[in-house]
């Protein structure tokens, strides 16, 4: 059985494979920074995947943070809606 902290630090991991950042980017920055982040690296490069991971990683800590759980599903949304309405 894996443990909590063992679950927290794969999934970091895999912020920083995908993205090449730590999570606390995504934590500390508004919805329309990391759009623009994830345009001015991915775009065309599987862009809808990578935003459709991100929004999972973010929901995914929001339960393992509650303190800045709203926060993180709110993210989530955002991220996810700002490409629905706005394919490029």
């Amino acid at each position: 059985m894996t443990s909590k902290a063992d679950e927290i630090a794969f999934y970091g991991s895999i912020y920083l494979l995908t993205f090449g950042k730590d999570r606390t980017f995504f934590y500390e920055n508004a919805s329309d920074v990391i759009c623009q982040f994830l345009v001015d690296n991915y775009w065309g490069e599987n862009l809808v995947s990578r935003v459709n991971l991100l929004s999972k990683l973010l929901c995914f800590d929001s339960f393992v943070h509650p303190k800045i759980k709203d926060e993180l599903v709110r993210k989530s949304r955002e991220v996810s809606n700002y490409f629905n309405q706005n394919p490029k």
